[in-house]
């Protein structure tokens, strides 16, 4: 079961975002009332997933996303606002947000924002395979995506790299987004 921390000072938001959560989905849901609180948790026990909203006091959400990127980059942040804008979507992508879904939207869009944040992509043609440091990253990023039920993808497996998941049979066991309707 994928834990999730919901971020918001908004008593009323906070409720509403676990309730959906929980309602269609099979989360552990914790709270935190702002950034700072937030960051004091994640230090305590890390979450599988972060939903945050953007305006808060001691930390807003961009400046969570950055904390978090600095000092777990691996959990996957998803940034929701009532004061959005298609900049500041761009700009929590750029600082590391998995995903922006507008506060208006959370009803339609969230649950398939967090689905895609348990996902892990792995960018293979950076990925060193004539060492033990390819397999390894490998077997982290699968294992971080059975954490967070999600599913690990490969993408760009190209050239040497798709040969080398051929020959060690790693083909069969990753997903690639194209498999699934997505595209890399």
């Amino acid at each position: 079961m994928a834990k999730v921390l919901v971020v918001d000072d908004s008593a009323v938001d906070r409720r509403f975002v676990g309730g959906l959560l929980q309602r269609e989905s099979n989360y552990l849901v914790e709270f935190a009332e702002d950034g700072a609180d937030a960051l004091t948790k994640i230090r305590q026990a890390a979450p599988d997933i972060i939903v945050t909203d953007l305006q808060m006091p001691n930390r807003n959400g961009l400046e969570l996303v950055s904390a978090v990127r600095l000092h777990h980059a691996g959990i996957p942040i998803i940034l929701m606002t009532g004061h959005g804008s298609e900049g500041l979507a761009v700009e929590a992508l750029q600082r590391g947000a998995a995903g922006y879904v507008p506060k208006p939207q959370l009803g339609e869009c969230l649950l398939d924002a967090v689905s895609q944040a348990k996902s892990v992509f792995v960018d293979v043609a950076a990925v060193n395979f004539f060492d033990s440091t390819g397999v390894h990253a490998l077997v982290t990023a699968h294992h971080a995506a059975q954490r967070r039920d999600g599913r690990l993808y490969v993408v760009n497996a190209g050239g040497l790299v798709a040969a080398v998941l051929e020959l060690t049979g790693l083909d069969a066991l990753l997903r690639v987004p194209a498999e699934e309707g997505r595209h890399a």
